[in-house]
């Protein structure tokens, strides 16, 4: 197995599959989650056995493949030198790959409709190696065997290059914070009956709220990789949050009024805005995750941008990440893990109580309706 663009193509067939079959199951109510297994269903062992054993034979197919090409990034091309004077997107230079017939043989494959000039592609080699290796990673955990050689690679560039690409890397990065803030809990719990308190507390300011709106989940990125492994990003960020709010942990998940512009844009695409729509679908949305939900979980809509300084980001209670709040395809990083210390100031100042939010859980289709019109129209017609 060679990484030629072959094997470019063919990876990236698969992560489109699984990345479509990901995103059918966050629209229904019923799915289990739980274990995240591609093409393994709970009751797969009752269906006639060529049935079965064709799901079988697919999910090793897809393992193996998945498995070969992820190698060979590390092996090839993630295990040369990652010192800044041999990358050089540090300081703005070219990176200096040992070889970069890897980079040719991507393009090649066609898995991107136009492929960048030699000056787009100036010192992003490392962006281009971290997306790869971060949607392996992904597809590794959605067929239960994570590999976690990759995805710490892809730290070790964000290191060195100051941070993570927008698109499937902050996704990721995002989902982990649902991760940790729920792994942290179940440790205590194996030392007696799990009360979530403050200390459980994950608090977001959405810059794109997936939450609330199923187009956000599919929309183009416009980034070095396809739009399917970003789409995957983002259902693994949805399924971790699916899960910290099964576990009844506290949320705070706030929404700024430019946000829900944002993505009330994606999914117009030059229409008219229809309130009840969008209202229907984030109400749907919502119900598919806090369909069992717990006091402390909140959803709320900010009216203002925030006047303390706090970026878009995810705040788990021991570690975070902030997101540039842009959706231009020009910014090449999109944000970065948040220090020990910006922590515990963005906490203190997200989970204020007088930020003048309004909530959106418990409303009804009719109520958001109202209140998306508000928040689409505060006195002016419209931008969109």
């Amino acid at each position: 197995m060679e990484l030629n663009a072959t094997t470019f193509s063919a990876f990236w067939a698969d992560v489109q599959e699984i990345a479509d079959f990901l995103t059918r199951q966050t629209r229904r109510h019923d799915a289990d989650w739980t274990l995240p297994r591609v093409y393994v269903e709970r009751n797969l062992s009752n269906l006639p056995r060529d049935c079965y054993e064709h799901h079988r034979s697919t999910r090793a197919g897809l393992l193996e493949r998945t498995l070969g090409f992820t190698q060979l990034l590390l092996t090839q091309v993630g295990n040369m030198p990652m010192l800044n004077e041999t990358l050089g997107g540090a300081l703005g230079g070219t990176p200096g790959w040992v070889d970069r017939r890897w980079v040719a043989e991507y393009f090649q494959s066609g898995v991107v409709s136009a492929q960048p000039s030699a000056k787009d592609m100036e010192g992003r080699d490392g962006e281009l190696l971290m997306e790869q290796l971060t949607v392996a990673w992904l597809v590794l955990y959605f067929l239960s065997v994570p590999m976690g050689h990759a995805w710490e690679r892809v730290r070790r560039i964000a290191d060195e290059q100051g941070g993570y690409p927008a698109g499937v890397c902050m996704a990721k990065s995002i989902g982990d914070v649902y991760r940790g803030a729920r792994m942290n809990a179940l440790r205590r719990a194996k030392e007696g009956p799990l009360r979530p308190g403050d200390e459980d507390l994950v608090l977001v300011l959405s810059a794109h709220p997936s939450l609330l709106s199923s187009d956000l989940l599919t929309r183009p990125d416009k980034k070095l990789t396809p739009d399917a492994g970003h789409q995957l990003g983002r259902c693994y960020a949805l399924l971790q949050l699916r899960l910290l709010v099964a576990l009844g942990l506290p949320l705070r998940y706030i929404v700024p009024t430019s946000s829900f512009r944002r993505a009330w844009e994606y999914a117009l695409n030059s229409g008219r805005f229809d309130a009840g729509r969008a209202a229907a679908d984030a109400l749907h949305c919502l119900d598919s995750v806090f369909h069992r939900r717990t006091g402390g979980q909140s959803v709320e809509v900010l009216a203002d941008s925030l006047e303390s300084g706090v970026p878009p980001c995810v705040l788990g209670p021991r570690s975070g990440v902030y997101m540039l709040d842009t959706a231009s395809p020009d910014i090449r990083f999109g944000g970065n893990r948040v220090s020990d210390r910006l922590l515990s100031t963005y906490r203190h100042r997200l989970g204020r109580k007088d930020l003048g939010t309004q909530p959106l859980l418990d409303q009804s289709e009719a109520q958001l309706a109202a209140m998306f019109v508000a928040l689409a129209n505060p006195g002016r017609t419209p931008a969109f």
